[in-house]
């Protein structure tokens, strides 16, 4: 499923669901993924994900590893979703 930023820009793939959270990936040769909270989900329609949060909100949380909560504890199941 594709997810969008509160701004329109393109974030990634949603590629592990956890029970408070889901990782989102983008990129093949430079790679960026972010861990972002269910509750900052504002919409969700047929395969789109649209977030509370704008990309420079969600970079601002944490700047260097692109998550927006921290790494999972083991939470996010193997589930895949494209």
């Amino acid at each position: 499923m594709r997810v969008y930023a509160r701004s329109g820009e393109f974030l990634g793939r949603v590629i592990a669901v956890g029970e408070t959270h889901f990782e989102i990936e983008k990129g093949y040769f430079v790679h960026h993924d972010w861990n972002v909270e269910n509750e900052d989900v504002a919409e969700v329609t047929e395969g789109r994900i649209v977030l509370r949060r704008s990309k420079a909100e969600l970079e601002e949380l944490h700047p260097q590893s692109g998550t927006a909560v921290p790494p999972p504890s083991g939470d996010l199941s193997a589930e895949h979703t494209q």
